[in-house]
């Protein structure tokens, strides 16, 4: 869907913003097609979220589109209601679109999407990560009519139809999202708390918390490039974690904290015991 939406309406020489670190579709593909691209980058001491005054001073006539991610990948930062109301009203000024990533949006601080706040919001979803159902690759893409006429047309030339078979998959999921909602309410809750706990103890790692969505940022106290720590973390102990250069910030880590209680509690005492062997 992503792909879809970029391809039907950015064109070349097209000034596009685009928040940073995130999905890597948002900026890549549209510098393929030709565009601008000016990155909108996250700020630690704001949350992880991006300057708004900073989004003032990128933002052009010209501007075609302006492309977040809400909840952020990989902070797991939210923009809230508010924070959409001041991005939707400065995308107003020059009509540009604003796309939005919604596949990690929040359980329990639901912010609105995209499209319930703004004529020429974009919104994309799947069932991948909220629903923890990737394999299927079934999502769905919400906007005004008119763009939706445009992507249905560009959608013949990329994917007619998924597969008869996802598609059964994913009403059934549909069918039941209450109960795999919940299910997946609980292990976020849960686990949360066992990464709470953690870095509480560890004088080593510090966090800005994540909303209530399955990927956080870590940052660790660390005498050496966090690459070369992370894979001497996975060669010794077993535990993987992506570093954070990978996303242009320094001493960070991505844990990706939604599996096996036991799996993340023994993961993260490793990951402690390398921390204070270095």
């Amino acid at each position: 869907a992503t792909m879809l939406a970029l391809y039907a309406l950015i064109e070349p020489e097209d000034h596009i913003i685009s928040m940073y670190p995130t999905y890597q579709q948002l900026y890549d593909i549209p510098k393929s097609l030709g565009a601008e691209v000016d990155l909108w980058e996250v700020e630690e001491d704001k949350g992880w979220l991006p300057d708004l005054d900073q989004l003032r001073r990128l933002i052009r006539p010209n501007t075609k589109m302006i492309c977040i991610n809400n909840a952020n990948n990989p902070t797991g930062a939210l923009m809230d209601a508010a924070y959409l109301g001041d991005l939707v009203a400065i995308a107003k000024e020059v009509g540009a679109y604003i796309f939005s990533d919604e596949v990690y949006r929040s359980f329990d601080q639901p912010a609105p999407s995209i499209v319930d706040l703004y004529e020429k919001g974009i919104a994309v979803n799947s069932l991948s990560k909220t629903y923890s159902i990737p394999g299927i690759r079934v999502g769905w893409l919400a906007s005004n009519t008119k763009v939706a006429n445009i992507l249905r047309d560009y959608r013949d030339y990329t994917m007619i139809c998924a597969g008869v078979f996802d598609d059964m998959v994913a009403t059934l999921v549909l069918e039941n999202k209450e109960a795999i909602l919940e299910r997946n309410r609980q292990i976020i809750e849960e686990n949360l708390a066992l990464m709470d706990e953690w870095i509480a103890k560890e004088p080593k790692a510090s966090w800005i918390r994540p909303a209530s969505v399955s990927t956080s940022f870590v940052k660790l106290d660390v005498d050496r490039p966090i690459e070369v720590f992370a894979l001497e973390l996975l060669q010794e102990y077993g535990v993987l974690v992506v570093p954070g250069n990978r996303f242009d910030k320094e001493s960070h880590v991505r844990i990706g904290y939604c599996c096996d209680k036991e799996v993340l509690q023994k993961g993260l005492e490793k990951l402690s015991q390398f921390l204070n062997k270095c």
